[in-house]
């Protein structure tokens, strides 16, 4: 928990301090990532998960005040940070800390889990989402806006190979408060639905 580089260590330093919590370590590593620092985050988890290789320790019980210690859960704070997947009461927001046009990465929600799909380019944005458990309902969805107007907007499903279109929706342009991007927030007018195994597809030309 702590060290001292240059020296001077007291005579009695805190309690816990010459203990390794992984739990911290994803927590700060986490934190990296939402800061777009990802060498940094990268070699935090590193230096955590070679303490667990097998052939040491479990891979599966990260020992803190015990083995299979619950603080180590933070790493899925990796997972949220990195992908920038956000649901809250069905409204999705994709706010991607990867500097690739071409994203993949499993999400979860209180319902259904699977994976999202982005693609950008100067030009044309894809999204598609598609559950492999549960249902998913969601009512707005949010994207990361490549110019300040676009100029088409498509929205569709896709159930048992038969694309189902969704007509009626807006888009709104506008500067997230919380983390000062601009997002395209896309409406449909009825919630969207998706059972497992089916898309939902949204393709945006700029």
């Amino acid at each position: 928990m702590c060290s001292w580089p240059k020296g001077g260590r007291p005579e009695s330093p805190i309690l816990y301090c010459d203990e390794i919590w992984t739990g911290i370590e994803y927590e700060i590593a986490g934190f990296f990532l939402y800061e777009g620092k990802w060498d940094k985050a990268l070699e935090i988890v590193s230096g955590a998960r070679s303490r667990y290789q097998g052939n040491r320790k479990n891979p599966w019980s990260e020992i803190e005040c015990g083995g299979h210690y619950a603080r180590a859960m933070s790493s899925y704070s990796l997972l949220l940070a990195g992908s920038g997947f956000l649901f809250d009461r069905g409204n999705i927001k994709i706010i991607p800390r990867v500097n690739n046009n071409s994203l993949s990465f499993f999400y979860s929600t209180g319902s259904s889990w699977g994976t999202y799909e982005l693609t950008r380019t100067p030009h044309k944005t894809t999204f598609t989402l598609t559950p492999h458990f549960g249902k998913f309902e969601c009512s707005k969805i949010s994207l990361p806006a490549e110019k300040s107007k676009f100029n088409q907007m498509s929205m569709s499903i896709v159930k048992r190979s038969k694309t189902i279109p969704i007509s009626e929706k807006i888009g709104i342009i506008q500067k997230d408060e919380q983390y000062g991007i601009p997002l395209i927030a896309i409406l449909p007018r009825n919630l969207v639905t998706l059972e497992e195994n089916e898309k939902l597809i949204i393709e945006i030309r700029w």
